[in-house]
């Protein structure tokens, strides 16, 4: 397995680390109380979300009145001064994002804010099992294309479309998901999306 390159300045726009419990009603603001008291000075920034839900139904052809409901609290958002920073403490789990250009703190060190801050939030709600965890990236890659220039200048996976297809490509997502040696998933995957805005102005081309 290659050891991973350090970049200087990594495309990463986003990182984030989530992990889902069975929805527990009882966590209310007064339960996450102590806790964002404690966390308060890293993370000033607080937003109490709530949900609510609108729906839109059709009955022989006729589009009848909506109907809405509150949802009630549905968890805490609390950011740090930079903005860089964010833990959502909720009834479904919990997920710290760190966000923002240039903002990226290194896998090590996401992952160790992530989950000595889980373990915090699990101690406080007294969390019984955990059933998804997802790490995602975001990456913002500014390809300094020229017109007619293949992708593969720069990408290893780029999109290659069939010659009768129209050549201009605007964006493109590819998922892979990796098995190891001996044949058993993991479940990793990988997604890579590139967006370059509008094909007219930038003339990304392939051969």
């Amino acid at each position: 397995m290659a050891d991973p390159t350090k970049l200087t300045r990594p495309p990463i726009t986003e990182a984030l680390v989530d992990i889902r419990i069975a929805t527990d009603e009882t966590i209310t603001p007064e339960r996450l109380q102590p806790l964002r008291d404690a966390l308060l000075n890293q993370y000033p920034n607080v937003d109490e979300k709530r949900g609510f839900e609108t729906q839109f139904r059709v009955e022989a052809g006729k589009l009848m009145p909506p109907s809405a409901r509150e949802l009630g609290f549905q968890g805490l958002w609390m950011t740090s001064t930079d903005g860089a920073r964010i833990i959502q403490l909720r009834r479904d789990g919990f997920t710290f994002n760190n966000v923002g250009p240039d903002a990226y703190i290194g896998g090590d060190a996401l992952l160790d804010e992530a989950l000595t801050l889980w373990a915090r939030y699990a101690a406080e709600i007294k969390a019984v099992g955990v059933i998804r965890l997802a790490l995602r990236y975001i990456n913002n890659l500014r390809l300094p294309l020229r017109e007619g220039e293949d992708f593969a200048v720069y990408l290893t996976a780029a999109p290659d479309l069939p010659v009768p297809a129209p050549q201009r490509v605007s964006a493109f997502l590819s998922r892979v998901v990796g098995h190891d040696d001996n044949g058993s998933n993991r479940g990793g995957n990988a997604k890579i999306r590139h967006e370059n805005g509008h094909a007219s102005n930038r003339g990304h081309h392939r051969r």
